[in-house]
């Protein structure tokens, strides 16, 4: 009597890599690269968020040294600015409540910045670059940006919104050397609460954290004001950390 043959064995299957993904011994390198340069990753702070906020750190420091220059040259008291004349009076929306047309010239103002920002991320391929060099500096250099020429026109772009602002926190009141620091925190409350690189989230944040300051500081005092808002933007960011409007991950 013959014995069947026992069955060869299977071979295993080959696991195929997708082609948008790095061979082990390149990604080990790109990996300790990274960690060199941005120290070791954690969980609890994100890799997209280090770098940022190791930049807002820096600007926080050349503004400081900024902020003492002026004050050597130009003094340390406020200076009032003229309103211009057209920009006096407002309109009566109710009977106890005007609106000063100095308000709806900022809020028309910011609005048309906003829209222009947005039309420079999306519409433009400058802004593409830059887009591209905030999700993933390494791939875009690779493809040919040039991402120190785009850290330098984001940092002028900044300093011209950054301008802007001051253009128009001038016709509300006295301005002077430490006039920013009074608005750095709401700043960063914007930028975290709305997600990094969002612009809509950052106005959609912009209105949440104005709005609630308004009708905090209408019932309570504005620093107990300041202080719930602050509590507020921390237990939502610890529900939902990336943000309003999360960034997509790179795959």
């Amino acid at each position: 009597m013959r014995l069947p043959r026992p069955a060869a064995p299977r071979r295993a299957a080959r696991v195929q890599r997708p082609r948008h993904q790095l061979p082990p011994r390149a990604a080990g390198r790109v990996r300790r690269r990274r960690a060199r340069r941005h120290g070791p990753r954690s969980d609890a702070h994100p890799p997209a968020l280090r770098p940022a906020a190791g930049y807002a750190a820096r600007h926080l420091g050349v503004s400081l040294v900024l902020q003492q220059l002026a004050r050597s040259i130009f003094g340390a008291p406020n200076v009032q600015v003229t309103t211009p004349s057209w920009l006096q009076g407002g309109i009566a929306v109710t009977g106890s409540f005007t609106m000063p047309y100095i308000r709806l010239f900022i809020i028309a103002m910011v609005l048309a910045a906003v829209a222009l920002v947005w039309l420079y991320l999306v519409r433009t391929a400058a802004g593409r670059r830059t887009r591209a060099t905030m999700q993933n500096r390494e791939v875009a250099a690779a493809l040919g940006v040039r991402t120190p020429r785009v850290d330098m026109l984001t940092f002028g772009l900044g300093s011209g919104l950054a301008g802007l602002a001051g253009c128009a926190l001038a016709l509300l009141g006295p301005i002077g050397p430490s006039l920013g620091t009074y608005y750095i925190v709401d700043s960063f409350l914007v930028v975290i609460l709305g997600g990094i690189g969002q612009v809509v989230g950052t106005a959609i944040a912009a209105l949440a954290i104005g709005g609630a300051n308004a009708l905090l500081e209408f019932q309570l005092s504005a620093s107990v004001a300041k202080v719930l808002v602050f509590a507020l933007v921390i237990a939502f960011l610890q529900w939902r950390p990336a943000g309003i409007i999360a960034r997509r991950a790179a795959r």
